[in-house]
């Protein structure tokens, strides 16, 4: 909550985390700065680009806004990039899952953004076995 711009209050009050620790983690993020220099973006251009420079046209909670579309963006291209190297039929998206069929065991422990060479841990699941 700190990270996306919660007031100190209430996340002193849901979390019982003193306010002075709160203040402490939005500095080591640099909380604030980061805020500031997204508000002068979007008042300078009327929008604001996020991790992968795709355009965010509403002021709404900026860092949130910043945060949530650059983690689809990250999703989005790394499945896609799973999917050109494993050939796999693509059956759904999900946020931060995608439904897939393949005739051959999967042996994949990350996901990997093309652009920003960002490398997250997976899970594969296996929903059922016809062998």
């Amino acid at each position: 909550s700190t990270i996306y711009g919660a007031d100190t209050h209430i996340i002193s009050k849901i979390s019982k985390i003193k306010k002075k620790i709160i203040e402490e983690i939005k500095e080591f993020f640099n909380v604030r700065s980061f805020k500031k220099s997204l508000e002068e973006e979007y008042e300078k251009n009327g929008f604001i680009k996020n991790f992968y420079g795709r355009p965010l046209l509403s002021n709404n909670n900026l860092i949130n806004h910043w945060i949530q579309s650059s983690a689809a963006d990250f999703c989005f291209l790394s499945f896609r990039e799973l999917l050109k190297i494993s050939n796999l039929e693509i059956h759904g998206i999900i946020h931060d899952a995608v439904i897939v069929s393949t005739l051959k065991q999967l042996n994949h422990n990350y996901l990997i953004d093309p652009i920003s060479k960002i490398k997250i841990p997976i899970e594969i699941k296996v929903l059922w076995d016809n062998y």
